[in-house]
């Protein structure tokens, strides 16, 4: 009768030890499953021009900003020297903005200047690129030279500073 009577508490320790087991288990799952997401911000970089590019005053310059996400990108955002300078949002009957986008962009005044772009996806979260820090320059600065080449297809801007003498960083952005 005693040996019966151990058997059983046995029984029921070692069944409590196994739901207490289940317990638990089940417990680390619904944590897990309930943890915020890492949410992945949108990635954005302005591809032209280049930190320590002279952009003339009077005629400006070409940007080419470029943001990513795993979301469909729904605002972008320019920013210069701390202060909103262009909103680009989807036009009618688009869900969404281009990978790529261009837009001049003019310098009120000579000296440095930073940009920064930031991007927004269907989330709301923002991606912001780095800051690109260019300095405007008057068109009657000598070290701005306006230069005329023949471009044809295929040519890269190793090819074109082959061929006019330049520094291929001179040439960035070229058929591109």
């Amino acid at each position: 009768m005693k040996a019966t009577r151990n058997l059983r508490r046995m029984a029921w320790g070692c069944l409590g030890f196994l739901g207490g087991l289940v317990l638990l288990i089940v417990a680390v799952a619904l944590l897990i499953w309930l943890m915020p997401r890492r949410v992945e911000a949108p990635r954005v970089s302005i591809r032209q021009p280049a930190s320590g590019s002279r952009i003339s005053v009077e005629d400006g310059t070409l940007l080419l900003v470029r943001a990513r996400s795993s979301e469909p990108i729904v605002r972008m955002e320019l920013w210069v020297d701390g202060l909103q300078a262009a909103v680009l949002v989807p036009g009618d009957g688009q869900q969404a903005l281009p990978e790529t986008l261009r837009l001049r962009w003019q310098p009120r005044s000579p000296g440095p200047h930073t940009l920064i772009a930031g991007a927004y996806d269907r989330r709301g979260v923002l991606g912001r690129s780095r800051p690109v820090i260019v300095d405007g320059v008057q068109d009657d600065d000598p070290a701005l030279v306006d230069i005329t080449l023949p471009i044809q297809p295929g040519d890269s801007a190793a090819t074109l500073a082959e061929r006019s003498g330049l520094p291929v960083e001179a040439l960035a952005g070229v058929g591109d």
